[in-house]
């Protein structure tokens, strides 16, 4: 009988084996049985597509759970502030609340004798909005020593004005001490825009999480336990091979290790080999391609595509003046358009005055095409 493949190189679902957050997720877990106030209540995760925040946000809603919390997951697009108020809170209320309806007098015969009739009404029917139905959520769990927890993805400036609602709402909340938690998640360059909107004050207070690369030990973790998990076995040499091609990227951690698998399963081995492992990264570095970097050149401002471009004709980090050299422009405007690069988490600088792609893959991707798609550099 055939095994599973224990790796999921599919955006939004938790590896088997998740790695390199457990920071992020004890101070969340911490901050819940902390109670109101605690500063990690309210999370703002940023980071490039790939790194991994649909996981994270994934590992503490399950932080929630067991600690007895409910939660409301959603994605920021239009109608978020309607299906918050119409569709998860009553679904909440009617998961919390023992009294699942009440009854009302609705008329009294003569002179209060007998005749009282009644009818039953569905008790959370009607509510007037958004902060209120948070309010009866929380004044219902406060009784049973929980809370709440809401999670946002994908947030971006096109939907500043219902977000601004619901962390005014949420701000009041927290102001009057209810057992409330609230994580958003987006893209670098979507975040850095929507904080800029007059609306959001809240969210600006929000702790801040910059995801980035895992460490080589946890790479090492997240490709090796889910193989001997099933009884299956790597090879040394073959899991070096890998840890290195991942370049702690998390979405290419189960790349690597699902195509890894899937040659595996197509021999007679019980191990992953290394030519299992040189197949796995070619493939893994076609999805990356497709999947990640793709995305994130299509709507960027051809300055900054223009500096990735001339970032690719080294095998390294690239110096300043290097890079100037092959644009034709000065240092100081490539430094400009280096730290507009750094903010969106696409390149960053191991040392002063040197920058490096952050996305393993991107200098192989550019050199594959040879820029036959990018036309000359537009300055």
């Amino acid at each position: 009988m055939s095994i599973p493949n224990p790796f999921t190189p599919t955006f939004g679902l938790t590896p088997a084996v998740p790695v390199g957050r457990e920071g992020v997720i004890q101070a969340f877990d911490d901050a819940l049985r902390a109670g109101p106030g605690a500063p990690a209540r309210a999370l703002f995760l940023v980071g490039t597509r790939g790194v991994g925040k649909t996981v994270v946000l994934n590992e503490l809603e399950d932080a929630a759970h067991k600690q007895g919390w409910v939660t409301i997951s959603e994605t920021a697009l239009a109608g978020i502030v309607d299906r918050i108020v119409y569709e998860h809170a009553p679904r909440v209320l009617r998961t919390i609340d023992d009294s699942l309806s009440r009854r009302k007098i609705t008329g009294i015969s003569a002179a209060g004798l007998g005749g009282i009739t009644t009818e039953v009404s569905d008790k959370h029917e009607h509510r007037p909005g958004l902060r209120s139905v948070l309010n009866d959520i929380t004044d219902i769990l406060q009784k049973k020593n929980s809370g709440i927890l809401v999670t946002i993805d994908e947030v971006h400036l096109d939907s500043a004005s219902e977000l601004a609602a619901i962390a005014t709402a949420i701000q009041h909340l927290f102001r009057e001490g209810r057992n409330i938690a609230v994580v958003f998640a987006g893209l670098p360059e979507n975040v850095d825009k929507l904080l800029q909107h007059p609306g959001v004050t809240f969210l600006r207070r929000a702790v801040r999480v910059d995801l980035g690369a895992v460490t080589p030990e946890d790479v090492r973790l997240g490709l090796y336990k889910p193989v001997t998990d099933v009884d299956r076995q790597w090879d040394s040499a073959a899991l070096d091979s890998a840890v290195m091609a991942t370049r702690g990227f998390p979405f290419l951690i189960q790349l690597v290790g699902y195509y890894s698998w899937v040659r595996l399963s197509k021999s007679a081995r019980q191990q992953i080999e290394k030519d299992h492992v040189v197949w796995a990264v070619e493939q893994a570095q076609r999805d990356l391609a497709r999947l990640v970097i793709e995305p994130v050149l299509k709507d960027l401002p051809q300055l900054e595509y223009n500096f990735l471009v001339a970032l690719s004709v080294g095998s390294g980090p690239q110096r300043t003046r290097d890079i100037a050299e092959e644009l034709g422009k000065g240092s100081d405007t490539v430094s400009h358009y280096g730290r507009k690069l750094i903010a969106k988490h696409l390149v960053y600088s191991p040392q002063h005055g040197f920058y490096d792609y952050t996305i393993p893959g991107m200098r192989e991707y550019f050199s594959q095409f040879d820029h036959q798609n990018t036309g000359p550099y537009f300055w």
